[in-house]
């Protein structure tokens, strides 16, 4: 047997025979007296790509093992889990189905489809029965089938969800996991056996159960469940208006573009939006309020939402100002480094906070300003600003990640105060049992973006994103829930329509680049779109802040 060279990330060179699994190599960097990782390996990054440790090496390569301290490492795990769940549902209750919602707090919302809410004691059971399955560390048998025969089976049993979502796949086999005799489709890898998954737990919560997984910042422990009934009510919302306009999954979207009736679904999508938008203006207008923050992770559309809540207002006799707090950045020179020796720039000592407050409590007195502008290029402010002044009619609308946080606006006008949370938070899933992460969403639209307005490659973008959500766990997420409103940016077409963009730029990834894995992994989530192409998006959509074209950023320039 021909011999390979391996690097193990952490361990050193091994010379091992071709055809050996992952799991071996692990086996003999541990007998060498290395441990790879902190927390049980769970799969590994083979030359820039996720694998499972039942993979085999067949050249000379590059090893890095992963726990649930890596992204990737959370997903197979969280994956994994949700199996399991899946099956114990099955198992106890044949008639009822488990259907994967949305994230919320630190875990998965499911709900189980059937003529009554479950209850606790059923919660019980199904905790029960998972234990059960994991202790008896049951093999998860991976299966490549055809995907004419995949078609069968899944019309056959009832599954159109998973149908659709492969219907339009131009590969020859579709993966598919069998645990103990229940066979499914996932959208991505899984651990070796259910004996790995010994952190989890299950809460009864509004009409379905949320599971809970280990952060991945502190693997060692279970976070509490933290209930968020402002943004579960808004996904709620979207999901309802999903189903009327039948647009739910990616199966159907891909129908519906497929049958040439994407301007519709454009059309319908829009006037959500600006449902939302006049809904957002008459409250302010009711209540009287003066000062409106709207703040929100990377790539949510906060400039976009603030911009046309203003020309909303606009259309009610009543004038608007838009600040950025991205204008109070210190000098790049200035600001704090993160962990990781990188400059923090999602952290809010990363602007002159006292600065933008006093500016904003001069302007609220009717006072005249001079707004900064801040030189991304440059990496400063410009001594030159923009000159501000309101009427007394008039609000001020103020865009930024930090625009929640309290100290923001200690102390500035809090009576008049209304705070709008942005995101795109969207109830569109996969299928069934694969969900769609919001944060792909914006991550798509931000590599669209970067790339074309801010000359910033897909994976100068994809290097930064980790450093981006850990910004967004520590300064936005813990703020959420103080929102006056959540305004939800997602656009149930706006998949098909990012696909040609992003699709070329990631396939832009060289495979000996870090970021591959992650290109690699939007690259096969985008397979599964139809993609779109509509020239009817309206010239004021979120959605044109990434791809281009917005009459709401030419007005603000001009």
């Amino acid at each position: 047997m021909r011999k390979i060279k391996v690097k193990v990330e952490k361990a050193g060179i091994f010379n091992i025979e071709k055809g050996t699994s992952l799991f071996m190599l692990l086996k003999l960097v541990r007998e060498s007296g290395c441990d790879p990782c902190c927390f049980d390996v769970i799969g590994a990054k083979l030359n820039n790509q996720v694998r499972e440790l039942s993979f085999l090496i067949d050249r000379d390569s590059e090893v890095v093992f992963i726990d649930l301290s890596d992204e990737d490492g959370k997903r197979i795990y969280r994956r994994s889990v949700h199996f399991v769940f899946i099956k114990a549902v099955y198992e106890l209750y044949p008639e009822k189905k488990a259907v994967i919602r949305h994230s919320i707090s630190k875990g998965i919302y499911f709900e189980i489809e059937d003529k009554h809410e479950i209850t606790s004691a059923e919660v019980r059971k199904i905790r029960a029965r998972m234990n059960r399955i994991t202790m008896a560390a049951m093999p998860f048998v991976k299966m490549d089938v055809p995907i004419e025969e995949a078609k069968r089976i899944f019309l056959e049993t009832g599954r159109e969800d998973k149908f659709h979502l492969i219907e339009h796949r131009e590969k020859e086999y579709v993966s598919m996991y069998d645990l103990g005799g229940t066979k499914d489709y996932f959208y991505g890898y899984m651990v070796p056996n259910t004996g790995y998954l010994k952190m989890f737990s299950i809460t009864k919560y509004k009409y379905g159960v949320v599971i809970i997984f280990p952060d991945r910042n502190d693997p060692g422990k279970l976070p509490s469940f933290k209930p968020q009934p402002k943004l579960f009510n808004v996904i709620r919302e979207h999901e309802i208006d999903g189903h009327l306009i039948g647009c739910r999954s990616l199966g159907e979207l891909n129908r519906i573009v497929k049958e040439g009736k994407l301007d519709q679904l454009i059309e319908k999508s829009e006037y959500i939006h600006n449902s939302r938008i006049r809904e957002l203006a008459t409250e302010i207008l009711e209540k009287r309020h003066k000062l409106i923050f709207i703040a929100g992770p990377s790539s949510s559309g906060k400039t976009s939402t603030a911009l046309r809540l203003a020309k909303k207002l606009g259309e009610m006799s009543v004038g608007a100002v838009t600040v950025s707090m991205d204008d109070y950045y210190l000098d790049k020179k200035d600001i704090p480094l993160d962990e990781n020796g990188e400059k923090d720039l999602e952290n809010l000592q990363s602007l002159d906070i006292e600065f933008f407050k006093s500016n904003i409590s001069i302007l609220m007195s009717g006072k005249e300003i001079m707004n900064p502008v801040f030189d991304f290029n440059a990496g400063k402010r410009n001594v030159d600003g923009v000159l501000m002044k309101i009427r007394k009619s008039d609000v001020v609308i103020v865009e930024g990640i930090h625009g929640l946080n309290p100290e923001a606006y200690r102390g500035i006008h809090e009576k008049q105060l209304f705070r709008v949370y942005v995101s795109s938070l969207t109830s569109m899933n996969i299928d069934d049992h694969n969900r769609i992460p919001t944060t792909d969403t914006r991550l798509l639209r931000r590599i669209v973006r970067d790339r074309n307005y801010r000359n910033a490659s897909p994976e100068i973008t994809l290097k930064m994103w980790p450093s981006v959500r850990r910004g967004e766990e520590r300064f936005i997420f813990p703020f959420q829930e103080n929102a006056d409103a959540v305004f939800n940016t997602s656009l149930y077409y706006e998949l098909a329509v990012l696909k040609p963009y992003a699709d070329k730029m990631i396939n832009e990834v060289k495979s000996d680049l870090a970021q591959y894995s992650e290109a690699r992994r939007m690259s096969v989530f985008l397979s599964y779109i139809y993609p779109g192409i509509s020239d009817n998006i309206p010239d004021d959509s979120i959605i044109r802040e990434f791809i281009g074209g917005s009459i709401l950023f030419k007005q603000k320039t001009d």
